[in-house]
């Protein structure tokens, strides 16, 4: 879906004026599973920044117009914007290795920024309300995989 891969360029080109960011790292079916990308994708992604809470703090840079959000960890953030479901984390570069994700794929990076140190690690446990605001994130990206035609991915994602 271009409408997906534009959007996350105007989130790259946005950052890139932030001089706190320094690379967005796109996962999942928009980072190197695009095979997978059709009008149920959501938009799956890290940025690196020297102040990662002035960005989580103020998600202007997500773009126009936010409609929702949900902070679902202290590095993470779930948004609907323009009719979009965005699931994204930011993390100081002190941060890696440590964080867990999949391989992805640097859409925009910082000049002289190096991502060499960007190592998978186990993520750590939460309280009651982040699990229920997880649970309703859960069931919108189970419904969307579902209608995808993703069986097997849907049930996963809603048990």
């Amino acid at each position: 879906m271009t409408g997906h891969l534009q959007r996350l360029q105007e989130i790259a080109g946005n950052l890139a004026e932030e001089p706190r960011a320094l690379a967005l790292l796109a996962l999942g079916s928009i980072g190197r599973d695009r095979q997978r990308l059709d009008e149920h994708s959501d938009l799956d992604f890290f940025v690196i920044a020297t102040q990662p809470e002035w960005l989580l703090s103020d998600l202007r840079w997500l773009g126009e117009p936010l409609q929702w959000s949900h902070r679902d960890t202290p590095d993470g953030c779930k948004a609907l914007v323009g009719g979009l479901f965005h699931e994204f984390a930011v993390f100081g570069p002190d941060r890696f290795p440590g964080v867990a994700f999949e391989p992805g794929a640097f859409i925009w990076v910082r000049e002289g920024f190096d991502t060499s140190s960007m190592v998978p690690s186990v993520p750590g446990r939460h309280d009651h309300e982040w699990l229920r605001r997880e649970i309703l994130s859960n069931l919108y990206v189970g419904l969307h995989r579902w209608l995808r035609g993703e069986r097997l991915a849907a049930m996963h994602m809603v048990q």
